[in-house]
């Protein structure tokens, strides 16, 4: 059975207790992406992949990216999105395996993300970025109200296609009716 709810649920869905697996958003509305550009940071890894393999960016420019956005706002309490648009059948968790600081064993724990030592065992953190919100140098931090999400715009009869790319021992599936 698959979990259902409305556009008008979503924060307090997204809000929640920080769970073990990261949140899979299967949208049926094709309207959860606008909506959480304005409640936080949207990373389109759909756009990233297809840029990546037209050559038009480099792993490590990737890499960067991906990271220092991760980084800079879960410093500030936000919400990223990790927006993969119509392509069910991109693999996030092979896409994400191209850099070093992934571990999908671990990643994919929003417990984890949440706390200083998981981004310097992993190397997420880079000394530059390693600074509080008063510019402290070393004491970079993970706001607890930081949610790392991704989103897929499907039918919602192509929420089993989802669940087929998405391993369930990494990611809990919402359908947002």
């Amino acid at each position: 059975m698959q979990k259902e709810i409305t556009l008008n649920q979503l924060m307090s869905v997204i809000d929640g207790e920080p769970s073990k697996k990261m949140l899979v958003l299967v949208d049926g509305t094709s309207r959860v992406e606008t909506f959480l550009t304005y409640k936080g940071q949207v990373l389109d890894i759909n756009k990233l992949s297809l840029k990546q393999k037209l050559n038009q960016v480099s792993t490590d420019e990737l890499d960067k990216e991906i990271r220092h956005r991760i980084v800079y706002h879960f410093r500030l309490g936000e919400k990223v999105a990790f927006f993969m648009d119509q392509a069910i059948s991109l693999n996030l968790v092979e896409f994400l395996g191209q850099f070093k600081w992934f571990d999908k064993s671990t990643f994919f724990n929003m417990a984890n993300l949440l706390t200083r030592d998981y981004y310097v065992k992993h190397d997420m953190i880079k000394k530059e970025e390693d600074k509080d919100n008063f510019g402290n140098q070393g004491f970079w931090e993970p706001k607890e109200q930081s949610r790392l999400i991704v989103v897929i715009n499907a039918k919602p009869e192509e929420f089993d296609k989802v669940k087929l790319v998405y391993p369930d021992e990494f990611f809990e599936f919402i359908l947002v009716k």
